[in-house]
C-alpha cells in the first residue's frame, strides 16, 4: 500500500436471515473482506452499526499510519433495512463519534448519469456499480493487469462472476437480481456487492462547476 492511499469500506447489509452482512475495504487498489456474518445477530441494527464503527475506526488507523490526507469514505446499500444504519452513522458523525463520510446508496434509483451512445447502458444504480467495477477489474492489455488487486477468499472471488448479465426492453444493461439468483439455487451475491461498494460512488465526489449563462 502506499503512502497517502485513501481508505474506502463497502457494506452490504442483511435483509433477512439467510443474507450476509459484509464490511469490505479498499486501500489504494487492494480491495479485502473486513467482516462477514450471518443469523439474527444482524437484525440488531444498533449492533450491525457498531460494528461498522469499529471497522470505519480500524480504517482510519491505517490512513493515519499512510499519512492520507483523504477523509474514509463508507458506502453503505441503504435499500430497506440499510438506511437504519446509514441514519445512526450519520448521526454518530455529527457527534464526533468518528470523522468519515457516510454515504448511502439507493441501488434500486436510476443512474445520476447516462451515456446514449455508451455500449453497455446500465438500467439501476446496481447495474453501473458491477458494470463500473467489471471495466477496473479488466486486464490492462499492455501488460495483462487490472486496476485492482483482490485479496479475498474464494467465494467471495468467484461471486462477482455469479450473476447473469442481460438487458430489457429498452436496451438497457441489466445484472440478475438477487431473486433471480436465489430462484435457481444461487446465493445472494453480497460479498461481492460489499466488494463492488468500496469502489462505486454514485455522485461525481468533484462535481465540475457550471458556468453561468451569458444573455
Amino acid at each position: 500500500m502506499k503512502d497517502g492511499a485513501w481508505a474506502r469500506l463497502g457494506v452490504d447489509v442483511a435483509a433477512d436471515g439467510g443474507d450476509e452482512f459484509v464490511i469490505c475495504r479498499i486501500v489504494g487498489d487492494v480491495i479485502e473482506t473486513c467482516y462477514c456474518s450471518s443469523g439474527t445477530m444482524n437484525d440488531d441494527q444498533v449492533l450491525v452499526a457498531e460494528k461498522v464503527l469499529e471497522e470505519i475506526k480500524a480504517a482510519q488507523r491505517l490512513a493515519d499510519a499512510l499519512g492520507s490526507p483523504h477523509p474514509v469514505r463508507v458506502k453503505v446499500d441503504q435499500n430497506g433495512i440499510g438506511h437504519v444504519v446509514v441514519s445512526m452513522l450519520k448521526r454518530w458523525a455529527d457527534t464526533g463519534r468518528h470523522q468519515a463520510q457516510i454515504v448511502g446508496v439507493m441501488v434500486s434509483e436510476s443512474p445520476t448519469q447516462d451515456d446514449p451512445g455508451a455500449l453497455m447502458r446500465p438500467y439501476r444504480k446496481r447495474d453501473e456499480m458491477w458494470l463500473a467495477t467489471r471495466g477496473l477489474l479488466q486486464p490492462d492489455p499492455s501488460t495483462g493487469l487490472g486496476r485492482l488487486r483482490l485479496r479475498v477468499n474464494r467465494q467471495t472471488g468467484i461471486q462477482p462472476s455469479t450473476p447473469h448479465l442481460g438487458s430489457n426492453s429498452a436496451g438497457y444493461s441489466v445484472v440478475e437480481s438477487k431473486k433471480a439468483m436465489k430462484q435457481r439455487g444461487m446465493k445472494s451475491p453480497d460479498r461481492a456487492d460489499a466488494t463492488l461498494l468500496t469502489v462505486y460512488e454514485p455522485e461525481p465526489i468533484n462535481p465540475p462547476r457550471r458556468r453561468g449563462l451569458l444573455n
